[in-house]
């Protein structure tokens, strides 16, 4: 029998490259658990204007940027922002909205051409329209109402408006003398009334609210992952229990003024 007596205290199984993967896990948890609330976030947010019968453009408006946009990082963080701000404002409080000359406003008619003309820079929709459809004829209509209309594009049976080379329908003269045939356009009107059918920060408080519990989720599911083998298996699930439950409610988000 030796006379040297030793008891060994030491790691076993590969503990650097659990360290490795689990530091890989816990970022891609963050990154997870961020672009998850943030594209859950931007469907409701678009959902919203959906409902509210807005049309299919303005719900694109409002845009999901993720930082950084690649790789993993101790901060992620995600933006949803909306390229058409005001309009997004004027529907959330209610707005009147008049011309800045005191004039008519044109506002497209829905269902009509302007549902397929795309406004470029730097144009309003009616030089749009001109552009796409030629002159527009005046109607009038009452006092304060009238209407901007085309009689150049005539109407498919799949509803669908395609332009006409009729020279004749070209004239405003001609158009003038036969409304009841033209395409309306635009109404004109003397101002709009936007009444509140947007509720984005009621949508915005919701997300953040959830924000800490998304992220403790992502994280758990990408650490449970982890190979659960010797060291690795065991200190997981240490991590797991360390963390406790909902320690999510130390994190937060941050809301718009």
């Amino acid at each position: 029998m030796s006379d040297d007596l030793t008891l060994a205290l030491a790691f076993s199984g590969d503990l650097e490259a659990w360290a490795d993967d689990l530091k890989t896990a816990m970022l891609q948890g963050l990154r997870d658990g961020v672009e998850d609330t943030g594209r859950i976030g931007l469907e409701r947010l678009r959902d919203d204007v959906r409902e509210a019968g807005l049309g299919e453009r303005l719900p694109k408006t409002w845009r999901l940027d993720l930082h950084p946009t690649r790789g993993l990082a101790y901060s992620p963080a995600a933006f949803i922002r909306s390229t058409a701000a005001r309009i997004i404002d004027a529907f959330t409080r209610g707005a009147v909205i008049t011309s800045r000359d005191g004039g008519m406003m044109a506002v497209p008619i829905p269902g009509g051409p302007m549902d397929r003309i795309r406004v470029l820079r730097g144009e309003t929709s009616v030089d749009a329209a001109r552009r796409r459809l030629g002159e527009l004829v005046f109607v009038p209509i009452r006092p304060g109402l009238g209407m901007l209309v085309t009689k150049r594009v005539r109407v498919t049976r799949s509803g669908r408006f395609n332009r006409t080379d009729d020279t004749k329908t070209y004239s405003p003269a001609y158009a003038a003398k036969n409304i009841k045939t033209g395409i309306p356009v635009f109404w004109l009107v003397p101002q709009v009334v936007l009444a509140r059918r947007l509720n984005w920060p009621q949508i915005a408080r919701d997300i953040s609210q959830t924000f800490g519990a998304q992220v403790e989720a992502s994280l758990r599911t990408r650490i449970a992952a982890i190979d659960n083998t010797s060291t690795r298996g065991r200190a997981s699930h240490a991590v797991l229990d360390g963390l406790g439950a909902g320690f999510s409610a130390n994190l937060s988000s941050i809301l718009p003024d």
